[in-house]
């Protein structure tokens, strides 16, 4: 595919075709500046230049770029999806004490699943309550099995809204049909509010 070039010219010095030593650089689709100056795409050509042909080049080359650029917005949006999505503005919950906000924290699927086993397997031993090492925070929560197991639902509950929301988002992007369109894509929308979780009315 014959590479073409964005450039301006001064309006009063361009010209449609113009040697360059043994080689035609040819300019196409003008456009008048304010500044008097004037944009167009500019080729080379080692032959007196098929203007019909070149032109039909020019479109291809420009669907091709168009395409190519189009894509790559999409990718930088879809990565830029996926990394609010794994961060605290999503991935996050609020622990409270008395009404108090002690910390924010997250549990990711895995540690989800783990704990609801734990919970479920000292049910099954008759155990009324938990105790939730929050490693992170160097604590123990000692927790009622049965409301532990019911903000654990909950939690999962929020992280698959959470993530249907995210692959909304990615169809929503890979849908647009331009780059004006993918740049302004907001995102950041249609999210469930993050939960809060009283540890006093777990114990």
């Amino acid at each position: 595919m014959r590479r073409f070039i964005e450039t301006s010219v001064p309006t009063d010095k361009y010209q449609e075709v113009k040697t360059v030593g043994n080689r035609y650089v040819v300019h196409l689709e003008p456009r008048e500046n304010e500044d008097g100056t004037t944009t167009c795409y500019e080729c080379m050509t080692g032959h007196y230049p098929d203007m019909v042909l070149l032109r039909t080049e020019l479109a291809a080359w420009k669907e091709y770029i168009g395409t190519y650029m189009l894509n790559k917005a999409k990718e930088r949006k879809k990565q830029a999806i996926l990394a609010y999505d794994s961060s605290s503005a999503v991935n996050a919950f609020t622990i409270t004490k008395q009404g108090m906000p002690v910390t924010d924290y997250w549990l990711d699927s895995m540690k989800r699943a783990t704990l609801g086993v734990a919970v479920r397997a000292a049910q099954a031993l008759d155990k009324t309550t938990y105790d939730f090492d929050v490693r992170e925070l160097g604590i123990t929560l000692t927790l009622d099995c049965g409301k532990f197991l019911s903000a654990l639902n909950r939690l999962e509950n929020y992280a698959c809204a959470a993530y249907n929301i995210t692959s909304r988002h990615i169809a929503a992007v890979n849908a647009l049909t331009s780059v004006e369109e993918v740049e302004a894509y907001d995102f950041e929308r249609f999210y469930p509010e993050k939960l809060t979780f009283e540890v006093t009315e777990m114990m």
